[in-house]
């Protein structure tokens, strides 16, 4: 006996319809087969639809929070406070993640983490050495066998490599190549040299002096830069590899309020890093902030702001630490609560949307 199910819910994942092959086997049932379908009717109940939910910070949430602090703001907790507040109060506060789930066939976190291992075993051995069109094509050669490498390091329930995954590991395949390709690129048009590869997955940290009332004392951020380059003429390149969608309209700001009247979580990140590296690479003049989408053959987009896009780390310190310590300021407050994000366009994608009814 096989039991096909489907929810028969418009708002549902599959919105409301059965399959293709579940609907081929209603009209062509195989031979010396019985198809017959049952349908079950669950018990309803009812929520008041739009109520507000709103998270006071008590004890508990400033005790949580001020842990939190410590352990380092990342780029990603910045963006998730920016967008919905109350989202951020699950993911970090009572730390709901996602279910734990031994999946046959790997998600999208899991492919973008299969690519940056990948990046990160090819190009670390650069390090402290110059980076050559040979030695590139030489790379070029394991990639294959790196990313299935990590793939299966990554999904570690599974004993081998077969169906979608093999279409998965394909993709994988084509990023990686591209990124190669863009340096070999680079390197024929300005000559051996011209390309320093200066850090890979890179763990930054920095501590941050905010002025907030107790029981805050230590305010971090950090996080991991995919990777740092020096270029032909002396700049710093901090680059971010992205496996989805990108635009260059996704890092431009024409003022610097812009970045959080209209928060852009790609913007955020990028002076984020900004912010890290001043300390530790603060005797560097110049800098630009990019983010190379791999999904297509274009240089990396560049960080904008005010139409400004080659900065010394002071000056991001200067301008967007301002902001970002006035964000953290008033995570720090007690009377501003963990509420619903106004723009229910970001609540369609959300895994906490069940919980907040939206």
């Amino acid at each position: 006996n096989a039991f096909l199910i489907y929810d028969s819910d418009a708002d549902s994942p599959s919105k409301g319809e059965a399959s293709r092959f579940m609907a081929q086997l209603q009209m062509e049932p195989w031979k010396n087969t019985t198809v017959s379908n049952l349908k079950i009717d669950l018990p309803s109940f009812s929520v008041e639809n739009g109520a507000e939910i709103s998270i006071d910070k008590e004890s508990f949430e400033l005790e949580a929070l001020a842990k939190y602090f410590e352990r380092g703001i990342s780029p990603s907790g910045l963006n998730t406070y920016l967008s919905c507040k109350l989202k951020f109060y699950y993911r970090y506060i009572l730390k709901l993640g996602e279910a734990d789930e031994l999946s046959e066939s790997m998600d999208h976190a899991e492919f973008g983490t299969v690519v940056h291992d990948s990046l990160e075993t090819i190009y670390e051995p650069f390090l402290n050495q110059e980076l050559t069109e040979e030695g590139l094509k030489e790379k070029r050669a394991i990639v294959s066998d790196t990313i299935e490498r990590h793939f299966l390091n990554t999904m570690e329930h599974l004993k081998e490599v077969a169906g979608r995954d093999l279409l998965y590991i394909g993709v994988a395949k084509g990023y990686v190549d591209k990124v190669i390709e863009r340096d070999i690129a680079h390197l024929k048009k300005h000559g051996p040299g011209s390309l320093e590869i200066v850090d890979v997955e890179m763990d930054a940290k920095r501590a941050l002096e905010v002025d907030l009332p107790a029981p805050f004392t230590t305010v971090s951020i950090g996080g991991r830069i995919d990777r740092i380059d020096k270029l032909e003429n002396g700049d710093h390149l901090v680059l971010d590899y992205k496996t989805g969608s990108v635009k260059p309209i996704d890092l431009k700001a024409k003022t610097i309020d812009e970045i959080l009247d209209k928060p852009k979580d790609k913007i955020i990140q990028l002076a984020l890093y900004g912010l890290m590296l001043d300390g530790q690479y603060s005797n560097l003049e110049k800098f630009k902030f990019g983010i190379a989408s791999l999904r297509n053959d274009a240089p990396p987009f560049l960080l904008d702001i005010e139409g400004q896009t080659v900065f010394q780390l002071k000056e991001i310190s200067a301008t967007v630490g301002p902001i970002i310590k006035s964000v953290i300021q008033e995570m720090a407050t007690d009377t501003v609560p963990f509420d619903q994000t106004e723009d229910q366009t970001k609540c369609k994608y959300c895994q906490y949307a069940g919980i907040c009814n939206r």
